[in-house]
């Protein structure tokens, strides 16, 4: 596991800017807890390449500019 771990690295998604309001409703509906939401808002969202891939389109479907990058 270490290996691959290395190999695929983990990335983050922050929110630069924008409405808060439509980042709540796309992270919320992806499942976030409402008590884990000012967290996701100031310290962004972590997870594989691929998931923050898809988290971008699903922000970028709801007009949301976000910063994918590797952490």
């Amino acid at each position: 596991m270490r290996v691959r771990s290395q190999q695929c690295g983990t990335f983050g998604v922050r929110f630069p800017g924008g409405d808060r309001a439509a980042v709540l409703r796309v992270v919320r509906w992806r499942g976030v807890p409402m008590r884990a939401l000012h967290d996701v808002l100031r310290q962004g969202l972590t997870g594989a390449e691929a998931e923050m891939a898809l988290l971008r389109q699903q922000f970028a479907a709801a007009g949301i500019a976000v910063v994918v990058s590797r952490r």
